[in-house]
């Protein structure tokens, strides 16, 4: 009498096995990715609200002094019946009519709005949360970039041609020496300590959170989505 066909069904049991612990694992590996996905983004907004008192009292700060040397300066040259005194003002009043455009125009407030930013996202799916997530590390990674770029040898170049510019025109425009030293040394030290003083933690959070975080896949109910922060 032939003997049944053991091994075949042992095959069968170890595949359906396998199967049950697939299918038993796959929750867990989802709440792991889940936790991740919340842990990082807790992460970034916690280094956002950390940093965004200093972001915004540098970038207030200096725009409000700017605006009030600018306004100062242009009230002066405009009350001021002595021509070489009109001439400083206007030169000082220009150069800080430029540092506020440089304020409004080329300095981004990402680190300050960040957080309102992501606070209003949606997190209730985990399709949401991967997404809030991924725009949080964009923001965190812009926000590295602006700090860089304002602290950068472009933005010392910057200070420096415009206040060179400035005394250029009293030297050789209106023979004021000794003001436009005056002027060129003052608009030097303003403009480099408005550098010197920015505020660079989005940089610092950036690059240590991606030298710890890599590659992301995260499972949702909609798929996967791959996130890279690095």
């Amino acid at each position: 009498m032939p003997h049944p066909p053991r091994p075949r069904c042992r095959v069968r049991a170890t595949a359906l096995g396998g199967a049950l612990v697939l299918l038993a694992s796959t929750p867990a590996r989802a709440d792991v990715a889940r936790d991740d996905t919340d842990a990082r983004y807790a992460e970034i907004l916690a280094g956002f609200e950390a940093n965004q008192g200093a972001e915004a009292l540098w970038w207030n700060g200096w725009t409000l002094f700017y605006g009030l040397a600018a306004t100062a300066q242009g009230t002066v040259a405009l009350a001021a019946t002595d021509p070489g005194l009109r001439v400083d003002a206007s030169v000082g009043a220009t150069k800080a009519t430029l540092a506020i455009g440089g304020m409004l125009l080329f300095t981004p407030r990402t680190a300050i709005r960040a957080t309102s930013v992501l606070r209003g996202m949606d997190g209730s799916s985990a399709f949401a949360r991967t997404r809030r997530l991924a725009v949080a590390e964009k923001l965190l990674e812009r926000a590295a970039e602006d700090a860089a770029f304002g602290t950068s040898w472009v933005a010392h170049l910057s200070v420096a041609l415009v206040n060179l510019g400035g005394a250029y025109v009293q030297w050789v425009g209106y023979r004021r020496t000794a003001e436009g030293w005056l002027g060129l040394a003052v608009g030097l030290a303003a403009g480099e300590a408005a550098i010197l003083s920015r505020p660079t933690g989005s940089g610092r959070l950036w690059r240590g959170y991606s030298r710890v975080h890599g590659w992301t896949i995260a499972p949702t109910a909609e798929g996967v989505v791959v996130i890279k922060t690095f």
